[in-house]
């Protein structure tokens, strides 16, 4: 299976620069960016693992996958920041992306993002969140 858009942005992000902090704040900026753009009705695989529950499903076996280098992504971003427990920033990233995509589905991104930004940047540790 070939790189989803997210795999896509953050390599990119990867190559654009060595700077872990700088790294931290362009997946910031990616997700809030990919969340307003592009996940309009909320995320695609959420609502796919919603349609097909089995868990052995090959649907569910790619919305597992996806999920989890998502995962491994972000635990390698807050261990590029030093942040003391990178598997509980990631988890924490996941979980706040999961409820911004939700949240602005129903509510508007309007509402989400600024909420989104500070909570993602405080989860990475970050200084001065926005």
């Amino acid at each position: 299976m070939g790189r989803r858009p997210r795999q896509a942005a953050f390599e990119a992000a990867r190559e654009a620069t060595t700077d872990p902090r700088e790294l931290a704040e362009a997946l910031v900026a990616n997700i809030a960016d990919d969340v307003a753009r592009r996940h309009t009705r909320g995320c695609p695989f959420i609502n796919a693992a919603a349609e097909y529950p089995d868990e052995r499903s090959r649907v569910r076996r790619a919305v597992h996958e996806h999920r989890e280098w998502f995962r491994g992504a972000l635990e390698e971003v807050a261990a590029g920041v030093g942040h003391p427990e990178p598997p509980a920033a990631a988890g924490q990233l996941v979980l706040l992306r999961d409820a911004a995509l939700v949240g602005g589905y129903l509510d508007g991104w309007e509402r989400v993002e600024d909420v989104f930004v500070r909570s993602a940047r405080a989860a990475l540790g970050l200084d001065g969140a926005k």
